[in-house]
């Protein structure tokens, strides 16, 4: 069964403490961002690295749109990427830090998938100060049969081959 959390952020409010905050108060275990859509004001991301290079921060104080919010949640920690929106029109994303500051305000919807558990793996040494972690689903994922196994072996299991004509 999955509950479906929605909340609105106002302006001023940071949306990864704010997420973090729900997670909290709702003890989600294992959840995802269903949407969000809003503003924001200030803007602190994590880039991609280049070539195993330093990873970049990006700080900026202007109005963004956010076009897109996406990641796991769990009391252990959450990983949320994020795209959005500059005035002109240009797009930009990266891994959503503490500092993105809400401008008039967020909608999100938070999913949290009851009797389920998300964990992180923490690296030792931290792989830098915004270490989200490795992420990893609780094992009791059921087959297509309806029997329990083990998640990595649905990801390896081969896929029934349709008859011809059957819908998929």
């Amino acid at each position: 069964m999955t509950e479906y959390i929605a909340v609105r952020l106002d302006r001023g409010q940071d949306l990864r403490k704010e997420i973090k905050r729900i997670v909290k108060e709702h003890h989600i275990e294992a959840g995802f961002i269903a949407t969000a859509v809003g503003c924001l004001q200030k803007l602190h991301i994590r880039l991609a690295e280049v070539n195993g290079a330093n990873p970049r921060l990006l700080r900026e104080n202007e109005n963004f749109e956010v076009t897109s919010l996406t990641g796991t949640l769990s009391l252990d920690g959450v990983h949320i990427h994020i795209g959005i929106a500059d005035s002109k029109g240009n797009a930009l994303g990266g891994h959503l830090l503490d500092g993105c500051e809400v401008y008039y305000y967020v909608e999100l919807v938070i999913a949290a998938i009851k009797q389920r558990k998300f964990n992180r793996i923490w690296h030792a040494p931290p792989l830098d100060s915004e270490d989200e972690g490795t992420f990893e689903p609780d094992h009791k994922e059921s087959n297509s049969e309806g029997e329990e196994g083990d998640a990595d072996d649905c990801c390896r299991r081969q896929p029934k081959k349709p008859k011809i004509d059957e819908k998929i």
